[in-house]
């Protein structure tokens, strides 16, 4: 589901309240990358966790993001991720386990 559709279709935003990222070692420009990203809180609120690494493997930045849902129509904070996202979240996973 696209952050078009959530915001056009379903009224719903995610804005950042919280965000944290630890780094390790510097980059460069022209480096290649590696970027690993995860969900691992979706009721409350949801918590994308990444990890950035290098080109030898080894990470040099890590962190997380923690986004509330928020009912663009009625411009209030929602207390819960909606359903239909919780689902949405649940049938991606299952499938990346096949």
């Amino acid at each position: 589901m696209s952050v078009p559709t959530l915001v056009n279709q379903y009224h719903i935003g995610l804005p950042v309240i919280k965000s944290y990222s630890r780094y390790r070692q510097p980059l460069t420009f022209m480096d290649h990358i590696k970027i690993y990203a995860s969900i691992s809180e979706y009721e409350n609120y949801l918590n994308f966790d990444f990890a950035v690494q290098n080109a030898a493997g080894k990470v040099v930045t890590e962190g997380y993001t923690k986004h509330a849902a928020f009912d663009l129509q009625k411009r209030e904070l929602l207390f819960a991720v909606p359903d239909f996202i919780q689902q949405r979240i649940l049938t991606v996973a299952a499938s990346d386990q096949n």
